[in-house]
């Protein structure tokens, strides 16, 4: 009895200064990990956006902020239009990503880098497209609110935004293009949230600097803040960017920001995204500020320690009675 109660402990200790399975995730770039406090960059690589998700309602589709679902294959296969633009008010864009590191602001540090067993990977979507909606120009803005990220750690390198949002592989009704398949387990969650204009409730703002109808061709820019609801691995500080100063800006939300250069294709100015579906690419970075708010594994070993000694009392205490 008293051979396996110390046998029960051990074990304990070791399951408790292990990682967990689920952490599969690790930084595996040369610079190490990052510091408490840094601001970090995750570095999208395609970035792939639907601008023109303009019957998603008719498909069956309706966003619900308190419990975001994406859209299913068939519904975004079903309401697009390769090269569109947004056009009335209820317009949606959906999209898909992946990371390809994880560096330091300054981009001279890179703390995690893609490879065949590390992914990361996700889809947004939710963003609705509020008035006033301006016909489609080199100038023209948009305004949307809501919108929500998941992004997925896989082990296995199957993302794929070649094939375009029409072609798939749409494995399920929350999958496209390699994005939360099967053995991909949720690494973060994030809603848009306001702040990135003065308007209250405008979550995300689009301004096209080019724009061509004949043969379609767009350029531009989008910004916005993220609240960071669930991560499964790495800390982060929140409120990390609640320095925006205007009306709209709430405490307790700004945790991340992006921004988002886009361009129908940005590597060789062609108009390859439409061509396969997408409307526009971009392969800017999402800034969060890393904080470690989790006990070292020194730290968890000492408490199992603990754990030991009081076991051990436990155990006297009990003998002599």
């Amino acid at each position: 009895m008293k051979k396996c109660l110390w046998s029960s402990v051990i074990a304990l200790v070791l399951a408790l200064a292990t990682p967990h399975a689920q952490a599969a995730f690790f930084f595996n770039g040369p610079d190490g990990s990052p510091v408490n406090g840094e601001t970090i960059l995750m570095k999208f690589q395609n970035f792939e956006v639907l601008l023109d998700s303009t019957k998603l309602a008719a498909a069956g589709y309706v966003y619900n902020p308190a419990a975001p679902v994406a859209p299913t294959g068939a519904q975004v296969k079903a309401s697009t239009i390769p090269g569109g633009t947004p056009s009335k008010v209820g317009d949606m864009i959906y999209g898909i990503y992946s990371i390809r590191s994880i560096e330091n602001a300054l981009g001279t540090k890179t703390y995690w880098q893609r490879n065949a067993s590390q992914n990361l990977e996700g889809q947004f979507y939710g963003y609705t497209l509020v008035a006033p909606v301006p016909a489609p120009s080199s100038s023209a803005q948009f305004v949307w609110t809501n919108g929500h990220f998941d992004m997925f750690f896989d082990a296995s390198a199957d993302f794929d935004a070649s094939t375009g949002p029409f072609s798939g592989p749409w494995v399920d009704a929350a999958t496209s293009n390699g994005v939360g398949n099967g053995g991909d387990s949720l690494f973060m969650a994030m809603d848009g949230v306001q702040g990135i204009t003065a308007t209250p409730g405008v979550t995300l703002s689009t301004t096209f600097t080019a724009f061509s109808a004949s043969p379609p061709k767009i350029t531009g820019v989008g910004d916005g803040f993220l609240d960071i609801t669930f991560s499964s691995t790495l800390p982060f500080n929140t409120d990390a960017f609640n320095f925006a100063a205007n009306p709209a800006t709430q405490a307790g939300e700004q945790d991340a920001k992006f921004k988002s250069n886009f361009d129908t294709d940005l590597a060789s100015g062609a108009n390859a995204e439409a061509t396969i579906g997408w409307s526009v690419v971009s392969q800017d970075p999402l800034a969060l500020q890393f904080g470690e708010v989790v006990p070292e594994p020194s730290s968890i070993v000492l408490l199992g320690f603990g754990g030991i000694a009081l076991l051990g009392w436990a155990h006297r205490r009990r003998v002599k009675a």
